[in-house]
C-alpha cells in the first residue's frame, strides 16, 4: 500500500541545506537541545492549552467512519502531485517564456511593460509576490488534506482518534510561529536575487550591466534569471515537502494502524 511517502528526517531537512547553499542563511542541523528550542516557540499561555488538551485526549469521542486508509493515502497523493505540478509549471524557463500556458500561477512577464526599460523588470517584487501566491496555494490545498486525515483517524480507532485531536491542538498553537518562519523564506529568497541580478548601483538608480538588456536572453540556459527560476522551484517543492511533514505523520499513522489491522486478520 505504501507508496513513495518517505522524506529526510526535519533535521537534515531539502530547505535549510538548499537555503543554506544559496548562502542566505546559515545550516543547522544539530537535534541538541531540539526540546529546548521547541519550547521556546510556545509561551505560557500556548503551553495551558496544550496540558488542558493532554489532559483531556482520554475524553476523546471516537466516532467510527468508512474513510479508509487507502482512500486518505490517494488523497494525500493526488493534493501532493498538484502542488508538484503548480510549482513546476509556473517555474520552468520555456524558450521566451517562463511556465506554462495552463500554470495556474502565473510567474512575472518578461517583457518590460509600456514605456518601461529592462530595468524595470530586476524589481524582485513581482516574485516575491508570486513565490507568495504559491505559499498561500499550499496553505490552501493542504488545511482541508490535514482535516480530511484527522477524520480519518477520528474514525478509526479511540487511540487515533486521540491523536488526531493532539495535533489539532499542536497545529494551532504554532500555527503563528509557522507563518512567521515560512514568510521569511521570500525574503531569504531576495537576497540570493540580489546576488544574481546583473546591475549595479549607480547613485540613486540601477543600471543594467552591458550585454544584459534583454530579459528574454536572461532565460536562455545558463543565463542569470533561468538559474534563478530553477533555484525558486527547488526552493518551493523543499517548502512543500516540509509542510507535508505534519500531514504525512498522521497518514502513515493510520496506514501503520491499517497494516496490523490487516495482518491480524490474515493470522
Amino acid at each position: 500500500m505504501n507508496q513513495a511517502l518517505h522524506y529526510a528526517p526535519l533535521n537534515s531537512s531539502r530547505l535549510v541545506r538548499f537555503l543554506s547553499d544559496l548562502h542566505v542563511c546559515a545550516a543547522d542541523y544539530s537535534t541538541k537541545d531540539f526540546g529546548m528550542r521547541l519550547s521556546a516557540l510556545i509561551d505560557f499561555s500556548d503551553s495551558i492549552v496544550l496540558s488542558t488538551a493532554h489532559r483531556n485526549l482520554s475524553d476523546v469521542v471516537f466516532d467510527q467512519n468508512s474513510t479508509t486508509a487507502e482512500t486518505s493515502q490517494q488523497a494525500f497523493l493526488n493534493v501532493r502531485a498538484l502542488l508538484v505540478e503548480s510549482i513546476v509549471k509556473s517555474t520552468t524557463p520555456n524558450g521566451t517564456s517562463v511556465g506554462t500556458a495552463d500554470a495556474r500561477i502565473k510567474p512575472p512577464p518578461l517583457q518590460p511593460h509600456k514605456e518601461a526599460s529592462a530595468t524595470d523588470v530586476l524589481d524582485f517584487e513581482p516574485y516575491h509576490r508570486f513565490y507568495a501566491a504559491h505559499q498561500r496555494d499550499m496553505t490552501a490545498r493542504l488545511k482541508p488534506l490535514r482535516s480530511h486525515l484527522r477524520e480519518a483517524l477520528s474514525g478509526y480507532s479511540p487511540e487515533l482518534a486521540r491523536l488526531a485531536e493532539l495535533d489539532t491542538a499542536l497545529d494551532e498553537t504554532l500555527l503563528a510561529q509557522t507563518r512567521k518562519f515560512f514568510s521569511v523564506i521570500p525574503k531569504l529568497l531576495n537576497r540570493h536575487f540580489d546576488d544574481l541580478v546583473p546591475y549595479h548601483n549607480v547613485g540613486e538608480s540601477h543600471k543594467v550591466v552591458q550585454g544584459y538588456d534583454d530579459p528574454v536572453q536572461w532565460i536562455q540556459k545558463g543565463a542569470w534569471l533561468e538559474r534563478f527560476y530553477n533555484n525558486m522551484q527547488t526552493l518551493l517543492l523543499a517548502e512543500l515537502e516540509v509542510r507535508l511533514q505534519p500531514l504525512l505523520g498522521l497518514l502513515e499513522a493510520l496506514m501503520e494502524a491499517s497494516d496490523k489491522e490487516v495482518n491480524r486478520v490474515h493470522d
